[in-house]
C-alpha cells in the first residue's frame, strides 16, 4: 500500500503498486502520516469544441489546446498547502496568464512549472489548474514517440516538504499508428503494453459476429493500418468514419492491436471522413517482401486463383495465388459478408492481416474481405461487372462510368450507387436523392435521402453542399448543425438508406452526390 501503508482511496489502482515486502515489526520506527506526496492527479482535455474534450487525449500539433488538472486529497484530516506541476518540455505556451485556479490558492510560473501556494485541498475540497493556449507537440518526428506526456506533481502540506506523486496524470497525444508498428526480431512490438493514442479511418467495423467482441481496423489515408480489439463490448465503430482510439498496444498471433475496454474513455468518433483509404493494388511478390509494412492496411490483388479445393468456406485458410508460385491465404472472419465463392481468377481487396502463433511472428499473413464488394471476378471492378453483365449487358462507350445510355440524366455511375436499371428512362426519379425542406428560420433543415449500394462503397460516394455551385464540401456527423444516418439494408439486401440533415438556414444550398474514387 502506498504513503508507507496509509493510502486509502477504495480505489486499488491508486491505493497499491508492486513491489519489494518490506516487513514491519514493534521495533519499527512508528510511521506519522503526512500529506507531503499525496492526492491524486488527473488531467482532462478542455479545449472548446474538441471531440477529445474531458478526456486525458489532445490532437498533435494543435495550438490553443487547454488542460485541466484536478488535484484530490487522500489523507482525511490533513490538509495540501502547496502544489507544483511540471509542464512537460515538449508541450509549449506556458503563460502565468493562461492558468487559472478553482478552489483555493494562488498560482506563479517559472520556466515549465507552476507552483501553487495556500492551497486547502482535502479529501472533500479539490483543486482544478486549468492551462490554456497550449501547444501539442509533432509527435510523427520519431517512430520511437508513443505520445505519453507526464505533468509532475508533487505536493506537500503546510510544515513539509515538496514530494512526488507517485503517479503523474499523463496526456496522450495522438501518434501515428506507424509509432506502434516498430518490432523486434521476433516480431513483437517494442511499444507492447503501452497506453497510445491513435487516429484512422475506419476500414472494417467488426470482423467478429459476437456481441461483446470488437475486430475492427483503423487505417490512415496515406499511412499504416491497426486492428482495434475489445472483448468486452460490441464495436461501435462505422466504415468510413474517422476514429480517435485510446488504448493499450497488445499483439495476438502475430497481430498488432490496439486494445481498449470503455467506448465512453477510448473511443471518439470525429464523423465522417473527407478523404478514405484507397486500397493498394499490389503483386503478391512484391506484398511478401515486407508483409509487415502491409499489415492492418487495405490491399488490392489481381488474377488471384484459388491453389487447391478448399473452395470458400468462412473461418477457413484459402490458400490464393496470382502468379502459381507465390501463395497468400484468405481468409472468411466471422463477421464478413464476403461468403460467396469467386469465379476465378479474380481481383480480392481486403484488410492485410496475419495469424501465426509462434515466434518469431513472420508467417501466416492473410487477405480478409469484407463484403461481396471487395470480390471482383475476371479480374472486373464491380462497376464494371454490374454494366457489362447480366441483366444490363452494357457495351462499348455505353458501359462507361459516365455514360448515360438511357438518357435520363442520371450517369451510369449514379445509377451504380443508387441501385437503379441503367436501360430505363422512367426509373430515376425513384432512385435519385431526395431533398425536403421543413421548418422555418432559424429553425430550417434540409433532409437528403439516397439510396447506396453495398457494392458501390468501394467508389467512396459522398454528398457534397455548396452556397454558390463552385466550392463544395462534405458534411460530417455532429458539426455545423449536420446528421448522418445509415439505415444498413433498408431498401432491400445491400441497399442502404442513408439521410444526411443539414442546417438551411442560408440564403441559398446546393446538393450533390459524387463518387470520388475511379470505378
Amino acid at each position: 500500500r502506498q504513503n508507507s501503508g496509509t493510502l486509502d482511496t477504495n480505489v486499488n489502482s491508486f491505493d497499491f503498486v508492486t513491489a519489494v515486502p518490506a516487513p514491519r515489526n514493534s521495533a519499527t520506527p512508528a510511521y506519522s502520516a503526512t500529506a507531503d506526496g499525496s492526492g491524486i492527479a488527473t488531467i482532462a482535455n478542455l479545449t472548446p469544441a474538441s471531440p477529445l474534450l474531458n478526456s486525458p487525449v489532445f490532437g498533435r500539433s494543435l495550438g490553443s489546446q487547454t488542460a485541466a488538472i484536478t488535484l484530490t486529497g487522500t489523507f482525511p484530516g490533513s490538509t495540501i498547502t502547496d502544489v507544483t506541476i511540471d509542464v512537460p518540455a515538449a508541450i509549449t505556451g506556458l503563460l502565468v496568464g493562461n492558468v487559472s485556479l478553482t478552489g483555493a490558492g494562488s498560482a506563479s510560473v517559472t520556466g515549465n512549472t507552476i507552483t501553487i501556494s495556500g492551497a486547502a485541498v482535502t479529501t472533500s475540497a479539490g483543486l482544478t489548474v486549468t492551462i490554456s493556449g497550449l501547444s501539442t507537440p509533432d509527435t510523427s518526428t520519431s517512430i520511437t514517440n508513443d505520445g505519453n506526456y507526464a505533468f509532475a506533481v508533487a505536493t506537500k502540506q503546510s510544515v513539509g516538504t515538496l514530494t512526488a506523486l507517485s503517479s503523474s496524470p499523463i496526456a496522450y497525444v495522438v501518434i501515428p499508428i506507424a509509432n506502434i508498428r516498430d518490432q523486434d526480431a521476433n516480431g513483437v512490438p517494442l511499444d507492447l503494453n503501452d497506453r497510445v493514442a491513435v487516429q484512422g479511418v475506419c476500414t472494417e467495423e467488426d470482423f467478429n459476429s459476437s456481441a461483446t467482441i470488437t475486430s475492427a481496423f483503423l487505417q490512415e489515408v496515406s499511412g499504416s493500418g491497426v486492428n482495434i480489439f475489445s472483448n468486452s463490448v460490441d464495436s461501435p465503430y462505422l466504415r468510413g468514419n474517422e476514429y480517435v482510439t485510446l488504448g493499450n498496444v497488445i499483439q495476438f498471433n502475430g497481430l498488432t492491436e490496439v486494445s481498449f475496454t470503455s467506448v465512453s474513455a477510448s473511443v471518439f468518433n470525429l464523423g465522417a471522413a473527407v478523404t478514405q483509404p484507397t486500397p493498394i493494388t499490389v503483386t503478391l511478390a512484391t506484398l511478401m517482401l515486407d508483409p509487415e509494412s502491409y499489415e492492418g492496411k487495405l490491399v488490392t490483388i489481381a488474377n488471384l486463383s484459388a491453389t487447391d479445393a478448399t473452395g470458400w468456406p468462412p473461418a477457413t485458410v484459402i490458400p490464393l495465388s496470382d502468379d502459381g508460385v507465390t501463395t497468400l491465404n484468405a481468409f472468411i472472419q466471422s463477421g464478413s459478408t464476403a461468403i460467396t465463392s469467386p469465379a476465378f481468377p479474380a481481383a480480392i481487396t481486403g484488410v492485410f492481416g496475419q495469424f501465426d502463433n509462434a515466434t518469431p511472428f513472420a508467417d501466416g499473413y492473410q487477405i480478409q474481405p469484407r463484403d461481396p464488394a471487395d470480390i471482383v471476378s475476371s479480374g472486373l471492378t464491380p462497376f464494371q461487372t454490374w454494366a457489362t453483365g447480366a441483366p444490363y449487358n452494357l457495351t462499348g462507350n455505353d458501359a462507361l462510368f459516365d455514360a448515360d445510355p438511357d438518357q435520363d440524366g442520371v450517369s451510369n455511375g449514379i445509377e451504380f450507387i443508387v441501385g437503379s436499371n441503367p436501360t430505363l428512362a422512367n426509373d430515376a426519379s425513384a432512385f435519385i436523392p431526395n431533398v425536403t425542406v421543413t421548418g422555418v428560420t432559424p429553425s430550417r433543415v434540409a433532409t437528403v435521402v439516397y439510396r447506396r449500394t453495398d457494392a458501390s462503397i468501394y467508389l467512396n460516394s459522398v454528398l457534397e453542399i455548396s452556397p454558390d455551385l463552385l466550392s463544395w464540401d462534405e458534411p460530417i456527423d455532429g458539426f455545423n448543425g449536420a446528421s448522418i444516418v445509415v439505415d444498413d439494408d433498408f431498401y432491400g439486401v445491400g441497399i442502404d438508406k442513408v439521410t444526411v440533415t443539414l442546417d438551411a438556414n442560408g440564403a441559398r444550398g446546393f446538393a450533390r452526390l459524387r463518387a470520388v474514387a475511379t470505378p
